[in-house]
């Protein structure tokens, strides 16, 4: 851990900002903030049954039965969404209201991220998710849009047998479509182009795990995305030209693991953060027990990469997972907050020294 490039901001672990607040959490505990300093305070805690409200005071328990909500989106300057026990609670800064709104589908507990849908042609704006859970049995997996009004609504968008679950929803309103990318097997993982409010659904690559991917941001005429995979070697990809009819695919820079997590800064950056994971080869509990990498993993280290096809990609940080086990008690990560900003702020997840904390790296 390099501690001259780092700043540790709270003990908390920062779910998204707004010009005006910081939305925290600690377990089930919420904190805000003012964006331009203070102290945090207390909001209130996440409502829920008693054994619940008991096992999220204690951190290492909410790692274990995945108790701290996953993700945030500010809606308004002082309202959020954030994912937590298997629905979406609306928090209300100002007053200190938190109100379950939404539950997901049997068997999912979170989203990898919420997305954003504004000013793209041919869509109504909302905040949107994919459905992310464990699906063996292959079922129908859908999106669900949230209006302005708080009304959501299910979206058909994968029939039966096609993909597992969505890893992620990019907006590129600069071409008036959305980007969604799926996984996890060959022939289910992809990224897929969604136009006309949902009603066409085309596959721009798919079927390999080169083209699995929860880290995308478009680029010019094209898409940068950073590959998600433990079975093979990562890296980051770039796709010059979607609507080509001959794509071609550019290598921009390898990584040394997974990405499921990443940000893009306002002044242009790309973010990757690297997981460190287990063998998904083992089964049952040798795999939620090994310390076997997974082959796609080189080391015990998350790193952050960042840059864009312009200027190239650096490491500019790097931590290494504790010695709890991987699966059991979350990969070793850098989760990263949803919110606009030039600072490079990160909670560390099950890396050492860091685990719950956010911190602000300093980047050159």
């Amino acid at each position: 851990m390099m501690k001259d490039k780092i700043t540790i901001l709270s003990s908390h672990k920062l779910l998204c900002a707004s010009g005006k607040f910081f939305l925290y959490c600690k377990g089930s505990a919420l904190y805000k903030q003012k964006s331009n300093g203070g102290s945090e305070e207390y909001i209130g805690s996440v409502p829920g049954k008693f054994v619940f409200r008991l096992f999220s005071k204690s951190h290492i328990l909410c790692r274990l039965f995945r108790l701290e909500p996953r993700c945030g989106i500010f809606t308004d300057e002082s309202t959020a969404l954030i994912s937590i026990h298997g629905g979406v609670y609306r928090v209300d800064l100002e007053k200190g209201g938190i109100y379950r709104e939404h539950s997901f589908r049997k068997g999912m507990n979170n989203p990898l991220r919420f997305s954003k849908i504004e000013n793209i042609k041919g869509f109504e704006n909302c905040i949107v998710y994919g459905e992310y859970f464990g699906n063996l049995t292959k079922e129908e997996v859908c999106i669900y849009s949230r209006s302005k009004e708080g009304v959501w609504k299910r979206i058909d968008i994968f029939a039966q047998n096609t993909v597992m679950h969505i890893h992620g929803i990019v907006p590129f309103p600069e071409m008036n479509c959305l980007f969604v990318l799926t996984g996890d097997e060959d022939k289910e993982s992809g990224i897929w182009k969604i136009e006309n409010n949902f009603q066409s659904v085309k596959p721009v690559v798919t079927g390999k795990q080169i083209y699995r991917s929860c880290v995308a941001f478009p680029y010019e005429k094209g898409i940068v995305y950073g590959t998600d995979t433990p079975l093979e070697k990562n890296a980051i990809y770039y796709i010059p030209d979607i609507n080509s009819t001959k794509l071609s695919l550019i290598k921009l820079a390898d990584m040394p693991g997974p990405c499921i997590y990443g940000m893009q800064l306002s002044n242009g950056d790309f973010v990757f953060g690297t997981s460190v994971e287990p063998d998904s080869r083992k089964k049952g509990i040798s795999y939620k027990l090994t310390y076997k990498l997974g082959m796609g993993v080189q080391d015990r280290f998350s790193h952050i990469i960042m840059g864009n096809p312009e200027k190239g990609f650096r490491e500019v940080f790097k931590a290494k997972k504790d010695w709890f086990p991987m699966l059991l008690f979350q990969f070793g990560n850098f989760l990263f907050p949803q919110m606009e900003t030039d600072r490079l702020i990160v909670t560390g997840q099950s890396v050492s020294k860091l685990d719950g904390k956010t911190v602000e790296i300093y980047y050159e």
